[in-house]
């Protein structure tokens, strides 16, 4: 009898942790998003690989790298979130998806001709982060359309289960590749799956979000009303404008330790080739990996207090990464590998929980524009990677590493005694 419920208990939390996989438009959202993903994780090691290499190890150059890819996010995030309410998302995301495709083919061409000069690794990745720009407000938007809004936490993790997974497989392929075969064999690669994401959009049925505004005006004045009328709505919830500020600090202190901080320590300090980074990067995919599915499983509701947790995790496990490189002997290499895991742990769950939130904190109407609040936070990841890789430079990866973590951490406990709306917010 207690084998029999035991078992049942089981089959219902698997059943509840893949849920949204019922929806036909969610399987496709969510293959095009593997897709996606796979390529970005190749990328991710390949482009600054690549910085480093041509600059002979140059921390500051790829610094700038990062900050290039997130400048567009800045430029067009909120002009992209406005479309994204206005127009058919699935149509946007098309657009986004074949763009990126087009990009990576004429990156590989230049490759294969052997032109390939530093301003041009810079100029394709502003081009790339462009695609980006557009691709996430319309992307994240689509999830509530195609699943009941009660299951959106469960579809949030799922999406983000494709990053965890193809954090491992794509970065331990990149750097075989790169290593075995050489960076066009990678950006081909690149492409070609990319050419899988589009083919997963342009196969999704989505009526049109909103079609009493695609018919009206779409006069520059207008867009701009819709912008501030976002801005205002996502300010005056005090929900909403927590995650915001919280997301500057995580995305500027948080996220530059995958293309700037992992090359560099395997660079100065582990003395790892291309394939070594892909060792780091894949085991933050799965601690990724776990905490996605137990989001999905566990159907959180407490998700402010969560995210708060989150953010205070990913400090402690920076901190933790970087002074463990400096460990002695075998054991310099083999901790960093199981802590950048736990790293992989606090990201993943804040991407998770701060969608999850922002997409059942606001109205249908505004979705996509309040997603796209979080790409002026994305942005501080070019201040965030540039910064970190002059302070690399001078006082070595490590010490940079250790700083940052220190700075996520401090600002997750103020936000853990002060911000008393995103503590206590719960889920429909």
């Amino acid at each position: 009898m207690i084998r029999s419920l035991n078992q049942a208990m089981r089959d219902v939390t698997f059943e509840r942790m893949f849920e949204s996989l019922k929806y036909r438009d969610f399987r496709l959202l969510w293959l095009g998003q593997g897709a996606h993903a796979a390529a970005l994780w190749i990328e991710m090691v390949a482009r600054p690989w690549l910085v480093l290499e041509i600059t002979n190890g140059d921390a500051t150059m790829v610094g700038l790298m990062v900050a290039t890819r997130a400048a567009p996010s800045l430029l067009f995030g909120l002009f992209a979130g406005v479309l994204s309410d206005r127009f058919n998302r699935k149509y946007l995301l098309l657009a986004a998806k074949s763009s990126a495709f087009i990009i990576s083919l004429l990156f590989v061409g230049l490759l294969i001709l052997g032109y390939m000069e530093l301003w041009v690794i810079f100029l394709f990745t502003f081009l790339r982060g462009s695609a980006m720009a557009f691709d996430q407000p319309a992307r994240q938007s689509l999830v509530s359309q195609v699943v009941p809004v009660t299951i959106i936490t469960n579809s949030v993790a799922l999406m983000s289960s494709t990053q965890s997974v193809m954090r491992i497989v794509g970065v331990l392929v990149s750097g075989l590749v790169i290593e075995i075969l050489g960076f066009t064999y990678a950006f081909g690669l690149v492409a070609f799956i990319y050419s899988g994401a589009v083919i997963a959009t342009a196969l999704l049925k989505v009526e049109p979000n909103n079609k009493s505004v695609m018919k009206s005006s779409t006069s520059p004045r207008v867009i701009k009303a819709e912008l501030l009328e976002g801005l205002r709505y996502g300010f005056q919830n005090s929900t909403i404008r927590g995650i915001v500020v919280m997301s500057l600090i995580f995305y500027a202190f948080a996220m530059s330790y995958m293309q700037v901080f992992i090359p560099l320590i395997a660079w100065q300090q582990l003395e790892l080739g291309a394939r070594g980074v892909s060792y780091l990067a894949a085991t933050t995919g799965i601690g990724a990996l776990f905490a996605t599915f137990s989001i999905a499983a566990m159907y959180p509701k407490k998700l402010g207090f969560i995210l708060i947790l989150s953010l205070i995790g990913m400090g402690i496990a920076l901190i933790a990464y970087s002074a463990s490189a400096l460990l002695p002997g075998r054991l310099g290499l083999i901790a960093p590998i199981v802590l950048i895991g736990l790293v992989g742990v606090g990201q993943t769950g804040y991407f998770s929980i701060s969608n999850a939130t922002l997409l059942t904190a606001s109205p249908p109407e505004f979705r996509g524009r309040i997603v796209s609040l979080t790409s002026l936070d994305r942005a501080m990841s070019a201040v965030g990677g540039a910064m970190g890789g002059v302070l690399a430079g001078l006082f070595g990866a490590i010490a940079a590493q250790g700083l940052y973590g220190a700075i996520v951490l401090i600002a997750g406990l103020i936000f853990l005694l002060k911000s008393k709306g995103l503590r206590q917010y719960v889920a429909p």
